[in-house]
């Protein structure tokens, strides 16, 4: 896909079956314009002159530590399980998946 060409309905469709997502026609019609918006800044953003830009590890800013400490804490597995939508003895219970 070049610049500024629409993404099709068709592959759309086609992404949404892949992640098995129901769609109307005109929801794919819709999300044809917005993605490919979206695919469009992306290839704008790439074409970013960024030669002088040192590259960063990370976004958190020097001095700004809001996160807590991870810190392991004991807890009753009994506790945690009964949190679980449906169980089956000490597993939480899913619907299959394949």
């Amino acid at each position: 896909m070049g610049g500024n060409e629409k993404l099709k309905p068709e592959k759309v469709r086609r992404y949404a079956n892949l992640s098995k997502i129901e769609l109307s026609p005109a929801e794919e019609e819709s999300l044809s314009n917005e993605l490919s918006m979206v695919l469009d800044y992306f290839r704008l953003l790439g074409e970013l002159d960024t030669s002088g830009v040192d590259p960063t590890l990370s976004l958190a800013v020097e001095g700004n530590d809001d996160l807590r400490e991870d810190k392991p804490v004991k807890c009753d597995p009994e506790d945690i399980l009964a949190l679980a939508p449906s169980r089956k003895g000490r597993f939480v219970k899913s619907p299959g998946i394949l």
